[in-house]
């Protein structure tokens, strides 16, 4: 079977906060953690479940002049945090593989301002 069960069901780690090539901009590294379940099923067929996630904080860089933050936020340092599910079932001879994540970080908005999503609520500044 190939897929992440080759080595082991569960996985830590740590990394930069930062985008590849970038140095780290605040010394904090996010860490991660997975959890994946590979089986196979009466006809032969492997499907495998996880749950994953990461912590951390992350610096938003290069800015441009109008770029606002939001004012509890005024260093760019924003909590980076996902959870995630998925599901994958492998090719036999169709397969399937479905993800889901949901958590809080800063993101792009078009009207030049950072924004932090919470559970289907947005704070911003404009």
């Amino acid at each position: 079977m190939k897929g992440s069960g080759d080595f082991g069901e569960f996985g830590t780690g740590f990394f930069n906060g930062q985008i590849v090539n970038t140095l780290e901009g605040n010394n904090d590294f996010h860490y991660v953690a997975r959890y994946t379940y590979p089986f196979q099923l009466r006809n032969g067929q492997f499907i495998e479940t996880s749950i994953q996630g990461y912590t951390g904080k992350y610096k938003v860089s290069n800015l441009s002049s109008s770029t606002l933050a939001i004012p509890s936020h005024a260093d760019f340092n924003y909590d980076d945090r996902r959870i995630a599910t998925s599901l994958i079932i492998y090719p036999q001879p169709m397969g399937l593989q479905v993800k889901y994540n949901w958590g809080t970080g800063p993101e792009y908005n078009p009207r030049r301002s950072i924004s932090i999503r919470k559970d289907s609520t947005e704070d911003t500044l404009c």
